[in-house]
């Protein structure tokens, strides 16, 4: 029977200042975040959960885990941060990160963990990406996606994410029309032609279509 690793809640005074992404308390972070689990634990136990067998990896809708509770942001700081808000809980076990791209609109840029997705990487010094369970990684590099995957630029190249992001909004700043239905999404260019098309999948996401590159 498949289970949700949590996180221990033995944590060490280095997190005794910060304030947690998920309900706002000083005192430790998400990945500690009683509350946090509490609401993992309830949507599991309804069934309101999907389980990427191929991947390993558990998804939960994200008005699942903040309904009713404030959403917080962080402030910035005097070096780069990129926030990725992903509904992805951490993986079972470690898994194989070469799987599908998955469109999010609340992603901030394109990105991969996977650097053989990626060509002409150019390595970036600086810069963290904070994951849904509050933990961070490191951008490793930016560079355009392989002639297998989506045709992408500006692809950040994340240490420790897995999971491959394909920014709506990036899209949108590209000059993309991005539109939604409940079956599929598609990103059209300024001449009416579909650049990219994802499909939804059981867990209410939508994945890009690789029978469909153009």
């Amino acid at each position: 029977r498949t289970s949700i690793i949590k996180a221990s809640h033995h944590h060490t005074g280095k997190q005794q200042g910060k304030e947690c992404y998920f309900c706002g308390v000083v005192g430790h972070i998400k990945a500690f975040c009683n509350r946090f689990w509490t609401r993992v634990d309830h949507a599991w136990k309804q069934g309101r959960y999907y389980w990427n067998r191929g991947l390993n990896q558990v998804f939960i809708r994200k008005s699942d885990l903040y309904q009713n509770s404030d959403h917080r942001t962080t402030s910035g700081s005097s070096r780069q941060r990129i926030y990725s808000n992903m509904a992805l809980l951490e993986e079972i076990d470690e898994a194989d990160n070469s799987g599908p791209w998955y469109f999010d609109s609340g992603c901030s840029r394109h990105m991969t963990g996977v650097k053989e997705k990626l060509q002409e990487v150019k390595r970036i010094k600086g810069g963290k990406v904070t994951f849904g369970c509050g933990t961070k990684g490191m951008i490793q590099g930016k560079g355009r996606t392989s002639e297998e995957q989506p045709q992408l630029m500006n692809v950040y190249l994340v240490q420790g994410l897995k999971s491959n992001l394909i920014s709506v909004s990036q899209l949108c700043d590209e000059g993309l029309t991005v539109w939604f239905n409940k079956i599929e999404c598609k990103a059209i260019d300024s001449d009416g032609k579909t650049v990219l098309r994802g499909v939804r999948s059981g867990n209410n996401c939508y994945m890009w279509d690789q029978s469909a590159r153009c």
